[in-house]
């Protein structure tokens, strides 16, 4: 179905949204619905919180939360590419709304973006090439 989101929203991208409890949903289909468009090779990420308790009960304390490099997390916007630097070829971004994704987390730019339920929440900036990998079947 699309919407004014003007993005195709299936069963599973919602069940997605769901998992990851992403903010930014569109009223009509409950899809992402996010108040920028990216532009050229930068790419806006909401990340998946670290459970604090993992599915065996053991409980994970906050400072070896910060000792893991990567982090998933689920494509919002991606712009359209970029030249690589090093290459000076035009590079066209792969990613997609909706792609779930393996990212540093350490990465340098977070901001702060208000969504419909008028709350703020922190959303990761990054250039595409900043992102591992996409992952195809989730779990999570």
């Amino acid at each position: 179905m699309r919407c004014k989101c003007n993005l195709e929203t299936t069963e599973a991208i919602i069940k997605l949204l769901d998992k990851f409890k992403v903010p930014f949903r569109c009223s009509e289909c409950s899809g992402i619905y996010y108040p920028y468009r990216a532009l050229n090779g930068v790419v806006f990420i909401w990340g998946k919180p670290v459970e604090t308790i993992t599915a065996g009960g053991i409980h994970i304390p906050e400072i070896s939360k910060d000792q893991f490099k990567t982090s998933y997390g689920i494509v919002l916007t991606a712009g359209k590419g970029c030249e690589n630097t090093k290459t000076k070829e035009y590079t066209e971004c792969e990613l997609t709304p909706g792609d779930v994704v393996i990212y540093d987390k350490n990465v340098p730019w977070k901001m702060q973006v208000e969504a419909s339920d008028g709350k703020f929440y922190e959303v990761a900036l990054m250039n595409m090439f900043d992102v591992s990998a996409i992952v195809e079947d989730y779990e999570g």
